[in-house]
Parts: C-alpha cells; sequence; structure tokens
C-alpha cells in the first residue's frame, strides 16, 4: 500500500481543480512540448469524456470533440496564432496566395 497516495474520502472532498491537478500528476502529463505534449492533452480530454461524448466518437476525436464543446478553448487557440503571426513561415509561402484580392 502507497501511503502517498489519497484515500478515496479524500478525492472525493477535492475541487475539480485539485482532481485536475492530481490525475495530471499521477499520469505524468505536465509536458506540453512537441508530441508528447498533444498526445498529453488528447489523453487529458479523454479523460474528461471526450472520446466517447461528442459529434466525433473514438480515439483520436478527443481533440475536436473537446473544441468543439468549448469555444473558448478554440478563440485562446486563434488569439495565440495572431499573437504568434511573426513566427509562421506559412504565412508568406502560402496564406498570402489564398487572399482574394483585385486587380488593378
Amino acid at each position: 500500500m502507497n501511503d502517498d497516495l489519497p484515500t478515496i474520502e479524500e478525492v472525493e472532498e477535492m475541487d475539480n481543480e485539485e482532481v485536475l491537478d492530481l490525475y495530471m500528476e499521477q499520469n505524468n502529463l505536465y509536458r506540453t512540448e512537441g508530441t508528447q505534449g498533444v498526445d498529453n492533452l488528447r489523453s487529458l480530454c479523454a479523460a474528461l469524456g471526450y472520446d466517447r461524448n461528442g459529434q466525433y466518437i473514438g480515439s483520436g476525436h478527443e481533440l475536436i470533440n473537446f473544441l468543439a464543446d468549448n469555444s473558448g478553448a478554440v478563440e485562446a487557440l486563434m488569439e495565440f496564432v495572431r499573437e504568434h503571426a511573426d513566427s509562421y513561415e506559412n504565412i508568406n509561402d502560402d496564406m498570402r496566395y489564398e487572399i482574394e484580392t483585385r486587380e488593378d
């Protein structure tokens, strides 16, 4: 028996943020960089039920279901992209040519 682990009674008394923190700690989900970070976020979304609830059911759709259900997360991601626009090379290579323009 591991005395460092909380009892079920202690977990039941925790608020949601404390439960989330403990879950992330026990499942080593704090890394946010690279593909491991994305996989950690996918795992977290699955633990929140987004692998079985939402328009897209099944493994691999957890993030899509989470984003579809949380417009604030989509807004935060779009704002992040805007704030870091200078670091995206594809804006110059691809996106500029997708913008409708008029002929002079």
